[in-house]
């Protein structure tokens, strides 16, 4: 489950299912009676609320944030404990190594590229 669905549940909104796509829903936040919000919840990266009508969007931590009244920082712990899990603990391969690479002994140092094959040094 993603953690915008665990959050949007945690303040009443109902079971909801995982939305790879934008999916309609009945913003809690403002007594809605028609689905002028949408929610993406895929369960890694894609996490967001929008609601056309109040205008509360965001992501998972800053609909904590908005909803509680603190800041992002404040809201993070509030966040773990909604979705019972350390933020930032998602499965992602480990970024590699990045590299100044020269073109060329003739161009101004401005002209570096970036390269994340670090294999030859």
């Amino acid at each position: 489950m993603g953690d915008m669905v665990q959050v949007l549940q945690h303040y009443g909104f109902g079971e909801l299912p995982d939305a790879y796509n934008w999916r309609p829903v009945r913003c809690e936040f403002h007594g809605d009676r028609n689905a002028s919000a949408s929610y993406m919840s895929d369960g890694e990266e894609r996490e967001a609320f929008s609601c056309k009508a109040c205008g509360m969007k965001g992501s998972p931590l800053t609909l904590v944030a908005q909803v509680e009244g603190v800041s992002n920082a404040e809201a993070l712990p509030l966040l773990e404990a909604i979705t019972q899990r350390p933020q930032g603990s998602r499965s992602k391969e480990p970024a590699r190594p990045r590299r100044a690479v020269k073109l060329g002994d003739d161009l101004p140092r401005a002209c570096l590229l970036y390269t994340s094959d670090a294999a030859d040094e």
